[in-house]
């Protein structure tokens, strides 16, 4: 178990992951900054349930590892003894997560509700979205200042990022 991970947590990640096995929906509040620019701290997704077949390269999902959920882009999907496997990894991280096996994936993440409004995520990210998220990846200073500015314009009730919405 993750140090700091008590029992209610394990409970709600046990009751999101027999929803979703059940083919529903559910809303998560994103709280890491491994998907910069495409997914933000405080961004809600939301997740489509356990359509394992449907998951292609490009695709947003959750998947859980450790009794943690996590939500990453799929890179590349392979197979390991007829099973199902994905290699996923944040779009500001410099390196891939271990494989996904598919007993872990739970869904596909089908939007992500920004500031009042909603985003379809994209399967492909364009070379401004790559290249921001690799600054975003090497610069703690550049993240920081990107994190407080996107944070500023959320109390304020205003859209941080405009000139983003034509590329997702």
């Amino acid at each position: 178990m993750p140090a700091g991970t008590d029992t209610y947590e394990i409970h709600k990640i046990k009751l999101g992951e027999a929803i979703l096995r059940s083919g529903q929906s559910i809303r998560l509040r994103v709280l890491g900054t491994s998907m910069l620019p495409s997914v933000w701290p405080g961004d809600v997704v939301s997740v489509e349930g356990h359509a394992v077949g449907a998951v292609v390269c490009g695709d947003i999902v959750l998947y859980e590892a450790n009794d943690s959920f996590f939500v990453h882009r799929v890179v590349e999907k392979s197979r390991n003894k007829n099973q199902a496997q994905w290699i996923t990894r944040g779009d500001a991280m410099p390196q891939s997560d271990p494989e996904v096996r598919e007993c872990q994936l739970l869904g596909r993440v089908s939007s992500i509700c920004r500031g009042g409004r909603i985003i379809t995520p994209a399967r492909r990210l364009t070379p401004l979205m790559r290249a921001t998220g690799w600054v975003l990846c090497h610069s703690d200073p550049l993240r920081s200042l990107a994190l407080r500015f996107h944070s500023f314009r959320i109390r304020r009730g205003l859209n941080p990022f405009v000139h983003f919405a034509r590329y997702f």
